[in-house]
């Protein structure tokens, strides 16, 4: 009994934990979008980490499974997606949304948030593929 309890608070956890950093990168996602006049690409591609990130949370939980590799190889396709659909629109809305404000604004306080975003989303990234290939690695597939 306690072992399923500590279970579902782990689960939840990781849940929450999955929620506040998703709605933190889909903020500044928002604030770059700046009211339709910024870079709104990011903010499209944003969105599915509300999907990808608790899923990858699921895959740890179950990681050395058929139901974790399941899982991650979801959260792993999800963030593929994203990136692609990133791409995509910054590549029709026009590349000098997402890098001017490194040329221009740096130390500034648009500058930073860009900064913050990109390194958030690296890290779910990051973090994505590691729980993809820890899997993999368990599951005894080269």
């Amino acid at each position: 009994m306690v072992s399923s309890n500590s279970n579902i608070y782990l689960k939840l956890s990781f849940i929450g934990i999955s929620f506040v950093y998703s709605i933190l990168i889909i903020g500044l996602a928002l604030f770059m979008a700046g009211g339709g006049h910024g870079w709104n690409s990011s903010f499209w591609a944003s969105c599915l980490i509300i999907f990808s990130l608790p899923i990858a949370g699921f895959a740890w939980l179950y990681r050395k499974t058929n139901k974790g590799k399941k899982y991650s190889t979801i959260a792993v396709s999800i963030a593929l997606f994203a990136d692609v659909l990133l791409l995509c629109f910054t590549y029709f809305e026009g590349f000098e949304n997402a890098f001017s404000p490194f040329q221009y604004d740096i130390n500034g306080e648009f500058g930073s948030v860009i900064f913050s975003w990109y390194l958030l989303w690296c890290l779910w990234q990051l973090i994505t593929v590691t729980v993809f290939g820890f899997n993999v690695k368990q599951s005894g597939i080269n």
